[in-house]
C-alpha cells in the first residue's frame, strides 16, 4: 500500500502521537490475504474507545481514527 499521512488531523501534537492516514489518496494492491485479515481486526473489535486509545490501544485520538484513516497505519505499522 502506499499511503500519505494526514499530520494536521493529530489532536494533541508530540513525537509519539499517532498519525493517521489522509484519505483522498490512497493506493492498494488488491490481496484476500490482506482482507481476510482486515475482517479478523474488525470482528475482533481492536479499537479501544474508553478511553479512546483507537486501534490497538495506539492508533487512536486523532480525526478518522475510526475508520481506514486510524486501521491502515495500525496494520501496517503493528500487526
Amino acid at each position: 500500500a502506499a499511503f500519505t499521512r494526514d499530520y494536521n488531523s493529530v489532536k494533541d501534537p508530540c513525537p509519539d502521537a499517532p498519525v493517521g492516514i489522509q484519505g483522498g489518496f490512497l493506493v492498494v494492491k488488491p490481496s484476500l490475504e490482506v482482507l481476510d485479515r482486515f475482517k479478523t481486526i474488525l470482528r475482533r473489535g481492536e479499537f479501544l474507545l474508553d478511553p479512546r486509545k483507537g486501534w490497538g490501544g495506539k492508533f487512536g485520538g486523532f480525526e478518522g481514527d475510526m475508520t481506514f484513516q486510524g486501521i491502515l497505519p495500525y496494520y501496517y505499522e503493528m500487526v
